[in-house]
């Protein structure tokens, strides 16, 4: 009976929370001057209030079935459309060929692959102490490798806002 209510009133909850991430980046920006002005101001300035009022939406969200469901519903799309888009737009501003035109890009690549080497090699020797196969501590150092989503949304906010050129933009990523 309660999971026949929540499905009837799906539109109305997505309504509500995307009222509710609206309400919340509004907010944050509109009340800036009231809080800390320095902080905030620096905020506004770099485009961190949008991060900062999903994340407050998070913090106030309730726990219980009523997150569950919230979690339930935006899930798959979150995953299955929102970040393939955001990525795939994030991997159209790499600039690869301003990379290889440089007279140090054969450098660039050295000290990259230098970076990635002790991280998969170390993965393979702990994978090796634990009876693991090495196919693992490959993946594994290979993921470490990545780039956390934060970063990454930090990092194309401040290209967005010009704070970082597209040259620095496609060597931080």
């Amino acid at each position: 009976m309660a999971d026949d209510i929540m499905i009837k009133h799906v539109p109305l909850l997505c309504l509500q929370i995307a009222y509710d991430i609206l309400f919340l980046g509004f907010s944050t920006s509109s009340l800036s001057p009231f809080m800390c002005p320095s902080l905030l101001r620096r905020c506004c300035q770099y485009g961190i209030l949008a991060v900062v009022g999903a994340f407050v939406f998070g913090l106030i969200l309730p726990h219980g079935k009523f997150a569950d469901v919230v979690l339930e519903l935006s899930a798959d799309f979150v995953s299955g459309i929102l970040c393939p888009v955001y990525f795939a737009g994030f991997g159209f501003r790499l600039n690869l060929p301003l990379l290889l035109k440089q007279k140090n890009a054969g450098l660039m690549f050295l000290v990259m692959l230098l970076l990635c080497i002790p991280k998969v090699l170390s993965s393979v020797i702990v994978t090796f102490f634990f009876g693991m196969p090495a196919r693992d501590g490959v993946a594994i150092g290979l993921l470490l490798n990545t780039k956390g989503i934060m970063a990454v949304i930090l990092l194309n906010i401040a290209w967005e806002k010009r704070v970082i050129l597209n040259y620095h933009f496609s060597i931080i990523a």
